[in-house]
C-alpha cells in the first residue's frame, strides 16, 4: 500500500471515531437517550471498538499516566466493594466508571497533536448544542422564566453546567474559524447563555461568568487596567441582570440571593444550600471513624438515608471521603491537581488551548464543592482531555 493510501486509509477510520464519538455523547449527556439501556451499552461498546481498532491499526497503543491514573483509582473503587456497607450499592457506581474506561483510556492514547484535541472539542461542544436543542423540543415551554428549565429526567444543574462548558468551548474556537462560521457560534454562545441563566443553575452561572471572565483575563495580552475593567464589568452586568430582570430573578437571582444570605447569616436562607451544608457536616463525623478506606463506593447514600434521605452528597471530596477514603480522594485529586500544577507553571506563555483547560479544571475543582463529578461522563471527558494534552510532549503541540 502506498503512502498516499495509507494516509487516506489514515483519515477514513479517523472520521468514523469523531462520528462515533458525536453519537456516543449524544447519549452520555442526554438522559431521554441514556434510559434506553440497550443502545446506550450498544452504543459505548461500538465506540470503544472504533476507538481501539484505530488506536492498534495507526500504532498509538501507550499506556499513559492519565491511563495509569484511571486504572488505580477503579482499582481502589473496586476494592471497596470487600468492605462496603451495601457491595451492590458500590459495584452499581463501578460499572459506571468501566463503562467510561473504554471509551477514555483508548481516547487518551488515540489523541496526539493540537488538530486532533480541537477536533474533540468541536465534537464535544457540537454534541451539548445538540443536546440543548433536543431539551428545546420536549421541555414545557409554558414554565420557561416560571420555574428553572428542565425536563423529565433531566437536572436543572446538569442542563446549566453543560451549557457553560460549551460557551466556553465556543469562546475559545471562535477565534480560530471563518467569520460566517464565527455568526453561526456566536447564535450558539447566546442561545447556551441564555440555557444557562434560564436553568435557574448557580454551578452553571459560576462556570459561565467565572470562566469566561478567567479565560479572558489569562488569555489577554496584557494584563492591565482595561483587562481588570472588563472582567468587572462582566461580573457585575451579570449580577445587575439575574437581580434586576423579573424572569431571571424568580429562576436565577433569588436563588443566589438566598445561596448569599445562609453564608452570611442575613435574611431567609436557601434550604438547599443549608441541606448541602448539612450533608458535608454529617460526611466528615463518618470519614473521621472510617478515614482512610471509607465506607465503599457509593455508600455516603446508606449513611445519610439513616438521617436524611437516600441520595449521593452533593460534593464529590466528602462523596470520596466517606465511600474510598482518604485514600481515594488522595488518588483521584492526584491528576486534576497535577494538571493545574502544570499548566500553572506556563500559563504567561499565552497558549489558548492550555489555558482553556487550565479555566476548565480551575472551575472542576471548585464546583466539586457542590457536586459529585467522579462518575460524571462530561466532567470525565474534559479531565481526560487535559491531562492527555498535559502528558503530551511539546512538539506534539505544535502540529
Amino acid at each position: 500500500m502506498t503512502r498516499d493510501c495509507h494516509e487516506k486509509r489514515m483519515k477514513k477510520i479517523s472520521k468514523f471515531v469523531w462520528a462515533m464519538l458525536f453519537i456516543y455523547l449524544l447519549f452520555a449527556l442526554n438522559p431521554s437517550l441514556r434510559i434506553h439501556s440497550m443502545f446506550w451499552y450498544s452504543i459505548t461498546v461500538l465506540t470503544s471498538l472504533s476507538l481501539l481498532i484505530n488506536v492498534f491499526s495507526i500504532g498509538r497503543f501507550k499506556m499513559n499516566q492519565y491511563t495509569w491514573w484511571l486504572i488505580i483509582f477503579i482499582v481502589w473503587c473496586g476494592l471497596s466493594v470487600y468492605w462496603a456497607l451495601s457491595q451492590d450499592t458500590a459495584l452499581l457506581s463501578i460499572k459506571t466508571t468501566i463503562a467510561q474506561i473504554i471509551i477514555l483510556v483508548p481516547l487518551s492514547m488515540l489523541i496526539r497533536n493540537r488538530k486532533e484535541f480541537n477536533i474533540v472539542l468541536k465534537v464535544l461542544a457540537g454534541s451539548i448544542t445538540v443536546t440543548l436543542f433536543f431539551l428545546m423540543l420536549i421541555v414545557d415551554k409554558s414554565t420557561i422564566g416560571q420555574t428553572r428549565l428542565s425536563a423529565e429526567l433531566w437536572n436543572a444543574n446538569s442542563i446549566g453546567i453543560m451549557a457553560g462548558i460549551s460557551v466556553l468551548i465556543y469562546v475559545y474556537q471562535i477565534t480560530r474559524v471563518k467569520p460566517a462560521i464565527k455568526i453561526i457560534y456566536m447564535i450558539i454562545i447566546s442561545f447556551s447563555v441564555w440555557t444557562v441563566l434560564f436553568s435557574g443553575s448557580r454551578k452553571g452561572l459560576f462556570i459561565l461568568v467565572a470562566g469566561v471572565a478567567l479565560y479572558y483575563y489569562l488569555n489577554s495580552q496584557s494584563k492591565n487596567i482595561r483587562t481588570v475593567l472588563v472582567v468587572s464589568a462582566l461580573v457585575f452586568f451579570s449580577y445587575y441582570s439575574i437581580m434586576n430582570i423579573s424572569t431571571l430573578y424568580a429562576v436565577l437571582g433569588i436563588r443566589v440571593e438566598k445561596m448569599i444570605s445562609s453564608f452570611t447569616g442575613t435574611g431567609l436562607g436557601d434550604s438547599s444550600t443549608e441541606t448541602r451544608i448539612n450533608m458535608a457536616k454529617w460526611g466528615l463525623l463518618w470519614f473521621k471513624e472510617q478515614p482512610l478506606i471509607g465506607y465503599g463506593a457509593n455508600n455516603y447514600r446508606l449513611l445519610y438515608s439513616l438521617v436524611g434521605r437516600n441520595t449521593y452528597a452533593h460534593n464529590n471530596y466528602i462523596e470520596l471521603l466517606v465511600g474510598t477514603g482518604i485514600i481515594g480522594l488522595i488518588i483521584y485529586y492526584y491528576m486534576p491537581f497535577a494538571v493545574i500544577r502544570k499548566f500553572t507553571a506556563i500559563i504567561d506563555k499565552k497558549d489558548a488551548m492550555k489555558t482553556l483547560f487550565y479555566v476548565l479544571f480551575i472551575l472542576i475543582v471548585v464546583t466539586d464543592l457542590g457536586m459529585v463529578t467522579y462518575d460524571d461522563n462530561l466532567i470525565q471527558l474534559i479531565i481526560c482531555l487535559g491531562s492527555a494534552f498535559m502528558s503530551k510532549k511539546s512538539s506534539a503541540y505544535e502540529t
